[in-house]
């Protein structure tokens, strides 16, 4: 929603682009980072306006934040009184840029606003605010979406294989971790056709991604944890699945590989979550959209 600059309002409101304000001033800023699989935006208001910070204080106005993504169509409404937000985007959501306007807007009605601050031609009128109204617009931002936000841990470029199980002795999904090249997982053999055919469909995936890869990861990380710092900078050096995992945990979840160590399993078990784009959400809508009983 691309701000109209030239707008004006029947009643003052406090801009840069207007000077229905002799003084004061409304600014946003938003800084970006990529958290998991997201896009998370700190989202921050300066108000220097007496008038309007008493009624941010009151509970009277709010700051709203409209967050947008022309591309993908995504918008979403974020409101605050004044202290800081963090909002987190999914990337099945975003892509390219991300539109973020804001605003001071009543809730309710607020009969007789005045400000000392307000230019002289308001001086003499009697102005009445309807709730949902705009009292303050700050400048327009924008957030370039990165590209690899948009990658995935599934895909076959990444540091996970799934194969059968050549052994039909074994009735247990299996994970193993000494091999260099990948965090292997083995699927008993007779079921492998039929797992392989259910995820060619996308809402089958999450469900696999929940019973399969997340407690892949979950193992792996545990498998990491109980080293030490030898074993670690050992495993480092031979695996490359280990280093695309280090790598993972550091760019994206802002983790490193040897404060696994001091985390505990529950932590573990959500980190593992986390790096799988929390499907336990998705699976059970899609479980449900197949027909589950309520």
């Amino acid at each position: 929603m691309r701000q109209r600059l030239n707008k004006t309002y029947p009643y003052p409101v406090l801009s840069t682009y207007t000077d229905d304000y002799i003084d004061g001033k409304f600014e946003s800023n938003v800084s970006s980072k990529i958290n998991g699989f997201d896009l998370e935006l700190q989202l921050e208001t300066t108000v220097e306006n007496d008038t309007l910070v008493n009624l941010l204080n009151a509970g009277q106005a709010e700051i709203v934040f409209h967050i947008e993504c022309p591309v993908t169509g995504f918008r979403e409404v974020v409101t605050t009184h004044g202290e800081s937000k963090t909002e987190l985007l999914s990337h099945h959501k975003i892509r390219d840029l991300v539109e973020i306007n804001t605003f001071i807007v009543a809730k309710e009605r607020i009969d007789n606003f005045s400000s000392p601050s307000f230019n002289e031609d308001y001086e003499d009128m009697v102005i009445n605010i309807d709730a949902d109204c705009v009292l303050a617009v700050a400048e327009e931002l924008f957030v370039t979406v990165p590209p690899k936000i948009q990658e995935k841990l599934e895909n076959n470029e990444t540091f996970i294989n799934i194969i059968p199980n050549d052994d039909n002795s074994i009735k247990e999904i299996s994970v193993y971790f000494d091999r260099s090249d990948k965090l292997l997982i083995k699927i008993p053999n007779a079921e492998y056709s039929k797992y392989s055919l259910l995820w060619g469909s996308s809402n089958n995936r999450p469900i696999f991604t929940m019973m399969i890869i997340v407690n892949a990861l979950f193992s792996a990380l545990v498998y990491l944890k109980e080293k030490d710092p030898v074993e670690l900078q050992t495993a480092l050096d031979d695996s490359s699945w280990v280093r695309s995992l280090d790598y993972a945990l550091k760019t994206r979840f802002d983790t490193e590989l040897e404060s696994l160590s001091k985390k505990n399993l529950d932590e573990l078990y959500s980190l593992a979550q986390k790096m799988s784009e929390s499907p336990f959400e998705k699976s059970v809508s899609n479980l449900m959209n197949m027909g589950g009983e309520a």
